[in-house]
């Protein structure tokens, strides 16, 4: 895949836009998803919920900009979107059923420096992520995700219609489109399934100015509290949630060929831990980086800063004012699941195009085979690790991290061996 434009190159104005709007809508769903949860588990009152999922829009595109842009010593300065992260999910439900919201985001603020304190620590750490350990960390992203798209676009013959014609959509506008209609292709695809989905009757109806025309941040609205037993789970997925976005960082540097290196690694990461901080203060939960922007950007060649810094902008705006967020936000999920499954299959495809470069040895291969079955196995049967504890399946729970962690620990334990399999 060739990339058509850098991390420092800048598209024409109006490229830029369509490019972000594609980014942020991709991500759109799964921001709001999160306080939509939480909210609804814990019985908030709907004007409560309306102001978190605004609060976590607003939250969303603070990080996206300092993680793109950087500041000071955070930020990698690469094209990763942040996020609410649905890992947490868990964890606030369960804080937040005995404590509130204070403890939620005295957990969040607080549990955050754990990450921040382990980002400086990460130079000596990124040597473990050998080609082989990459390659299976990327696909891992990948596959681990598909299946989301794939239950997306389920449960009825419309929603797996729909679903369909948006990859043919996507498929067909990425190949045969010119300029902006081929670079844009996902946000096409989702905009016309989105207007196909409406006479299918899959929008449930809603009203965009339900939350208000405006909502204004109020730092620590719900206020502050903090029990050492609830940090606990907090502080475990704050670990899981840094293997993850070291996961995305190093699929962005391998589909972007661009050499991130071990100090923007360890800024990528301390954004994550520092960008958390700041959402607590915010009444949202903890971000973390999101891996659809990764097939996004593979699957279009852009790789542009700027691109994923106006989504986060875009998301700042969708915050600021509740109808915009609602209309994107009623988008059904057979369009995104649509989109969803091409972009990770390509992300997929760029881990595959990373174990190229690792030598074929039986040591390898082994590690490869241990790594996917275990996180493609976790995150298909997720019942399998029921009868652990709780803090366990919060940690093993995701596909994503029980692979490479499998991953890293064999090519940490297994001795090199030479012989070509």
């Amino acid at each position: 895949m060739r990339i058509k434009y850098g991390f420092n190159d800048v598209p024409s104005p109006s490229e830029t836009s369509i490019l972000a709007f594609q980014h942020a809508l991709a991500a759109f769903g799964s921001i709001i998803a999160v306080p939509l949860i939480v909210g609804s588990a814990i019985g908030l009152s709907s004007r409560d919920v309306s102001f978190l999922v605004n609060m976590a829009l607003i939250a969303s595109g603070i990080g996206t900009l300092i993680q793109t842009i950087g500041l000071g010593p955070m930020g990698a300065k690469v094209p990763c979107l942040m996020g609410t992260s649905i890992k947490f999910v868990t964890p606030a439900i369960q804080v937040g059923s005995v404590y509130g919201l204070s403890e939620i985001f005295g957990c969040t603020i607080v549990a955050s420096l754990l990450e921040v304190i382990l980002s400086r620590f990460l130079k000596y750490i990124k040597r473990i992520f050998t080609p082989t350990v990459r390659g299976c960390v990327i696909m891992l992203i990948g596959l681990t995700f598909m299946p989301v798209g794939i239950t997306w676009i389920s449960g009825s013959v419309e929603s797996l219609a729909l679903g369909l014609l948006v990859m043919v959509f996507v498929v067909v506008l990425s190949v045969f489109g010119k300029g902006i209609i081929s670079t844009g292709s996902v946000l096409w695809g989702m905009l016309l399934g989105y207007i196909i989905s409406f006479p299918l009757g899959l929008v449930t109806e809603f009203d965009p100015f339900a939350g208000g025309y405006i909502s204004i941040p109020q730092p620590l609205k719900y206020g502050f509290s903090l029990h050492i037993s609830a940090l606990l789970p907090f502080l475990i997925v704050y670990i899981v949630s840094m293997i993850e976005t070291i996961g995305d960082l190093l699929a962005i540097e391998e589909i972007c060929d661009e050499e991130i290196g071990a100090e923007g690694l360890a800024k990528g990461i301390l954004a994550d831990g520092g960008t958390s901080t700041i959402a607590g203060f915010f009444n949202a939960m903890p971000l973390s980086s999101f891996s659809q922007n990764i097939g996004i950007i593979s699957l279009t060649g852009v790789a542009s800063r700027g691109v994923v810094a106006l989504a986060g902008v875009i998301f700042i705006i969708s915050g600021l004012l509740p109808p915009v967020g609602n209309i994107f936000g009623a988008m059904p999920q057979p369009v995104l699941g649509g989109a969803v499954i091409i972009m990770f299959g390509l992300v997929v495809a760029a881990g595959i195009r990373v174990l190229k470069d690792a030598e074929m040895s039986r040591r390898n291969m082994l590690i490869m085979a241990v790594s996917l079955s275990l996180g493609v196995g976790v995150s298909s049967f997720p019942e399998l690790l029921e009868p652990l504890s709780q803090g366990v399946m919060m940690v093993f729970g995701s596909g994503i991290v029980t692979g490479s962690l499998a991953a890293i620990v064999m090519e940490l334990l297994l001795p090199e061996e030479k012989d070509v399999a």
